[in-house]
């Protein structure tokens, strides 16, 4: 190390003066919230065989520097860089001074290479059981790059995100400490990942067994939004992309549908679910027909109860409503139940648009299917909130 040395007088007194102090110091990078810190470095003097009162002047050596009356300053350097820092002490009869270099390092040089930073409402997904989420840090020109720290423990630039890391199903955020063999980091932000299961589907067909002619629905709900279908076979059906599709024949006979319920994840793979559905087909003539169900209360403008539904009506030929109030005078009458509109067949109001007033209410549906005419009465009461 080297030291100012001065003598003082014919006794030859040796004045000797030196400073201790950091010779590397960091400044770290946190790209989560776009901040730097440290850069801070701490000397302290070590004067010797020096009278009176002592002042110590430091430079810096970045265009900067302080005056103190101790032996120990702090400074914290906000630039790369090396610098050279100087301290000049004054006592009584002289001055001495002397320098050390510091090195003021940055974080490594690389570059997350992680995509949907910070998108918690769309991370990026996995198929359960396919292939892994790929995260990388690339190093760049004198990236001065010693090692790498995730969050998960894994130590590599190159890492692959599982089931086996996160589980299913649970969002989870990762990021990536990058150091160097002097312990200046730079902190990635968080990107979100998902293992992402198979869809859960429900699959049915409403009614299960219809005759020639008749409308099943069939129906397969899934668990996850944005979901793509494909009806197998296409025949019969009326839409073969949908969540919902109508089958309808006028051949007897057991119908088997095969449903392919799939998600597609960001890194391009497919969490599929397969389902099987039937449908039995009867002779027209042949079996019981479909009874004709109705909801009994309509609440007017209400979410749940707002029309009065017939869920069969698309399966009945030219069906007709009338609907009575409790003196028999004819309120409401529509000639095409199974027309425009499907299943909600009335809204508590005339024929005019004019609401109803709270009562109870009586109505008779006639039309027929292939065994020939139905007729349905039954009552229906208005209920206003």
């Amino acid at each position: 190390m080297m030291s100012a040395v001065a003598f003082m007088g014919m006794n030859l007194q040796a004045q000797t003066l030196d400073f201790t102090g950091d010779k590397v110091v960091c400044i770290n990078q946190r790209l989560q919230d776009e901040t730097s810190e440290g850069g801070e470095a701490t000397f302290k003097a070590v004067p010797a065989g020096m009278t009176g009162t002592l002042t110590y002047a430091w430079d810096f050596g970045d265009g900067k520097g302080t005056s103190t009356e101790g032996p120990e300053v702090a400074y914290t350097y906000t630039k790369v860089g090396t610098y050279v820092v100087k301290l000049t002490v004054n006592y009584t009869g002289g001055s001495l001074t002397v320098s050390h270099s510091i090195e003021v390092e940055g974080p490594p040089n690389v570059i997350f290479n992680f995509g949907n930073i910070n998108d918690i409402d769309n991370p990026l997904t996995a198929c359960q059981g396919g292939t892994p989420i790929g995260l990388s840090i690339a190093e760049q020109a004198n990236s001065n790059l010693a090692g790498i720290l995730w969050n998960r423990g894994m130590t590599e630039k190159n890492v692959y995100i599982s089931e086996k890391n996160i589980g299913v199903d649970n969002a989870q955020g990762i990021s990536a400490l990058a150091y160097t063999a002097n312990g200046c980091f730079v902190e990635s932000e968080y990107v979100t990942v998902m293992i992402v299961s198979a869809p859960k589907v429900d699959v049915s067909a409403y009614p299960k067994t219809i005759h020639a002619g008749e409308v099943s629905d069939l129906a397969a709900v899934a668990n996850v939004v944005g979901a793509s279908y494909e009806w197998i076979p296409a025949t019969n059906l009326s839409t073969t992309s949908d969540w919902r599709t109508e089958f309808s024949t006028e051949n007897s006979g057991t119908y088997e549908y095969t449903v392919n319920v799939g998600y597609k994840a960001s890194n391009g793979d497919v969490c599929s679910t397969t389902r099987k559905v039937a449908v039995t087909v009867i002779d027209a003539d042949k079996g019981p027909r479909t009874p004709i169900t109705a909801n009994n209360l309509i609440v007017p403008n209400s979410a749940q109860n707002g029309f009065w539904i017939i869920e069969e009506a698309r399966w009945y030929r030219g069906l007709s409503l009338t609907i009575y109030n409790k003196l028999g005078k004819e309120v409401y009458t529509r000639a095409d139940v199974n027309g425009p509109g499907g299943n909600k067949v009335w809204d508590g109001r005339t024929e005019d648009g004019t609401l109803l007033p709270s009562d109870a209410y009586y109505y008779i549906i006639q039309g027929s299917d292939a065994q020939g005419e139905i007729v349905h009465t039954g009552s229906i009461s208005i209920l206003h909130k």
